[in-house]
């Protein structure tokens, strides 16, 4: 039987898409970052992986991750860009009108905390 090899497991499972159970696509940046994390705790002995498979973990991993921070798909740039698009959305009240919070689910108030949240130029 060959040696487990992670980093050929993580090679392999990062060149394509995969789904969750649940139907969410993996964030594949960030889930090969994860494993290789992973993978190096195990190698400097500060964890020992008993699964057969470091993909799973490292998926979890990931998911969780998503969670709290935005995908690793959007740029800086990008980020940027929607906190500004926020900030001018709702400084127009003929834009973020009454009807703006049910549509959005959110209020002009609310929107303002989450642009402050985004990073600025």
């Amino acid at each position: 039987m060959a040696a487990y090899d992670p980093i050929a497991e993580i090679a392999s499972f990062c060149n394509q898409c995969r789904s969750t159970g649940g139907g969410s696509v993996i964030d594949q940046q960030l889930s090969r970052a994860m494993a290789m994390a992973v993978s190096e705790l195990e190698r400097d002995g500060e964890i020992v992986v008993t699964s057969p498979s470091i993909e799973p973990l490292a998926d979890r991993l990931a998911e969780a991750a998503l969670n709290v921070v935005p995908s690793t798909s959007l740029s800086f740039g990008e980020l940027v860009g929607v906190r500004s698009l926020i900030l001018h959305a709702i400084a127009n009240k003929q834009f973020f009108d009454w009807e703006m919070p049910t549509l959005t689910g959110f209020t002009a108030a609310e929107f303002k905390r989450i642009a402050e949240k985004l990073p600025r130029d």
